[in-house]
């Protein structure tokens, strides 16, 4: 889910520059697990660092600052439902944002490590979504 950033040392490179150095870009998964491997890019260190930088904005960064937003959002539509119990619009727009944090979830947290966990995590995630349309639905 998060961009990685893996470091090459330049003693591998550099000890038998007539050599071809073979690059396995995998990712762990469990049996039956869903993954996807995105574009890999080599190069210098220098060349490469800002490339990975806009690419943690925009894949995490932003993200993160949207479901903040919306659970800011959330906390005062919460406040103003509990004032206003008879406009239960007020109400409907928390749980939905609080729902939509649920769905984006990997954003902020790292995922569990152990297979049950994960599954369970993955699931809470994606029925989520349903609860969002659900809510948005009325």
């Amino acid at each position: 889910v998060r961009p990685l950033w893996a470091v090459i040392p330049g003693a591998l490179t550099s000890l038998h520059p007539d050599r071809v150095i073979e690059l396995v870009v995998a990712v762990p998964t469990h049996w039956q697990g869903s993954y996807c491997v995105s574009t890999a890019w080599l190069g210098a260190s220098d060349d490469l660092e800002m490339l990975q930088q806009q690419r943690w904005a925009l894949q995490i960064s932003v993200p993160q600052a949207t479901g903040m937003t919306l659970v800011v959002l959330a906390l005062f539509a919460l406040s103003l439902w509990w004032r206003r119990r008879h406009e239960p619009a007020y109400l409907l727009f928390a749980l939905a944002s609080l729902g939509w944090l649920l769905r984006n979830l990997h954003y902020h947290v790292d995922l569990p490590r152990g297979k049950l966990a994960l599954e369970w995590f993955w699931w809470m995630t994606h029925a989520s979504m349903g609860w969002v349309m659900l809510l948005t639905r009325r």
